[in-house]
């Protein structure tokens, strides 16, 4: 069963908790059994060496050189100060240079055990610590202590111990302290951890609540802003801004289906019309041909419509594969500006063209409709008597191509729609009733795959300039 992520917080909030908490816990066992063992060698040094010089003053005392079986001082504490139970109690053990035991405590059924390497050192003058284990009495900590000079013509060591059952005892309560301790903390970590969970879903909560609330209908809805600079105001404040995002390009796709259906009804509507006036009566056969002929140009339109929705479509979808070849920009522009000058004629227009050799790389017959569509709308929108130039030069690193008119030019409240799908200003709608308003939203689609930037400038009534700035090649960048 897949855990949620409050309850994969509160573990992993918990499970990191206890282990810095086991590791600080075993860090402080570690260092206080360092700091018990320091203080009890330390202890038991100060027992020995009170043993160590007790035992030099009694062979003072008895005028002897070497200690005897009545060299420790069995000295009984208990019973001394009445004290039935003592905390703990001394092991006293005496081995003379030789190696030999010659004395011990009588609360020992046998000597303590004496290492002959550590007591041959100790006799060398070295105060040596070890830990053993004596019948009767169990783990002992014992201290050999030298005992030498002047007044000791025959060295020996004195071994003293204490059990560490003392120690080892009041350690095991200290460790059994530091796990409940560590228990406590994890159980109250895993109840916080579970509140702090709580309260950081809370808010992720209210916004998945809001956002299902929002769909297509309702986009200029937003999330309410907690106001906090933290990572859910951050996350409330993308997810606005995206809804501010697809709410206008909700609006857009709206504009747009509602001009397509528009554009598409028109030439359709006209079809129509000419099949019923068709049928309606009888007609010679140029009537015919003249229906047909009109009808053929509606459908022409139509399907020109089609062609350049589908690869703005196509374009806009995300589709940026297109065919790379050398194209001269020059030829280009000669090409359409040929071609429409039977219709600049017919309008009254004067059509010119200034050129140098050129090339960029690209969609030769992309390129060629980009071209087309700014000559084709100057030569629309420019009154009988205007005139229209087109020209390619070359500015820096890049292949400049200029159309401009004298024209009706573009309305300033126009200008950043102009590039919209469908978009039309009432003054070119007027002049040219019979246009879609999609060729320069492809104009600057195909633009755009090349790598190209489209600039604009207008004055209403005194015509505009659009100009197409390409990136050279490197070969000929240089």
């Amino acid at each position: 069963m897949a855990l949620t992520f409050r309850a994969r917080l509160t573990v992993w909030y918990v499970s990191a908790t206890g282990i810095l908490l086991a590791l600080t816990a075993a860090g402080l066992v570690f260092a206080l059994g360092r700091i018990a063992q320091r203080r009890f060698d330390t202890a038991l040094w100060m027992l020995g060496a009170a043993e160590a010089e007790n035992a030099a003053a009694s062979l003072n005392r008895r005028g002897i050189d070497r200690p005897d079986a009545e060299t420790v001082s069995n000295t009984r504490y208990r019973e001394i100060l009445g004290y039935e139970r003592g905390p703990l109690e001394k092991y006293v053990t005496i081995v003379d240079d030789a190696g030999r035991v010659a004395d011990m405590t009588d609360n020992l059924a046998s000597p303590l055990p004496a290492d002959p390497r550590l007591v041959a050192r100790c006799l060398a003058g070295e105060t040596i610590y070890q830990t053993v284990e004596v019948k009767g009495v169990g783990r002992v900590r014992v201290v050999y202590m030298p005992v030498r000079g002047l007044s000791v013509p025959h060295p020996f060591v004195v071994i003293v111990g204490l059990p560490e059952s003392f120690v080892a005892g009041e350690m095991w309560r200290f460790n059994l302290l530091v796990v409940l301790a560590v228990v406590t903390l994890l159980l109250l970590t895993g109840a916080s951890a579970m509140l702090l969970a709580e309260r950081a879903i809370r808010p992720l909560e209210r916004v998945a609540t809001a956002a299902e609330m929002i769909g297509a209908l309702n986009l200029q809805e937003r999330l309410p802003e907690p106001h906090t600079r933290d990572h859910i105001g951050r996350l409330v404040g993308v997810f606005n801004r995206m809804l501010a995002r697809l709410e206008v390009s909700f609006a857009a796709q709206r504009r747009f289906t509602s001009r397509a259906a528009h554009e598409l009804r028109t030439p359709l509507t006209i079809l129509k019309g000419e099949a019923q006036v068709a049928l309606r009566q009888r007609r010679t056969v140029k009537e015919y041909e003249d229906l047909l002929r009109s009808s053929l140009e509606e459908t022409d339109k139509l399907i020109q419509i089609i062609d350049d929705l589908l690869l703005l479509a196509r374009y806009e979808g995300g589709e940026s594969d297109i065919p790379r070849e050398r194209v001269g920009l020059h030829e280009v522009v000669r090409k359409v500006a040929e071609d429409l000058r039977p219709l600049a004629e017919k309008r009254g227009i004067d059509l010119g063209v200034e050129t140098e050799e050129l090339f960029v790389e690209g969609d030769a017959s992309a390129v060629e409709r980009l071209v087309c569509k700014l000559l084709e709308n100057a030569v629309f929108y420019t009154p009988r008597g205007g005139r229209v130039r087109a020209r390619v030069v070359r500015e820096g690193r890049r292949a400049r191509v200029s159309v401009s008119d004298t024209g009706i030019g573009i309305p300033a409240e126009d200008l950043p729609h102009l590039f919209e799908r469908f978009h039309r200003s009432a003054a070119a709608r007027e002049m040219r009733p019979e246009g879609a308003g999609i060729g320069l939203s492809m104009a600057a689609v195909i633009a755009r795959l090349h790598g190209a930037e489209i600039e604009v400038e207008s004055e209403p009534g005194a015509g505009a300039r659009f100009t197409v700035n390409f990136p050279l090649p490197e070969s000929d960048a240089r």
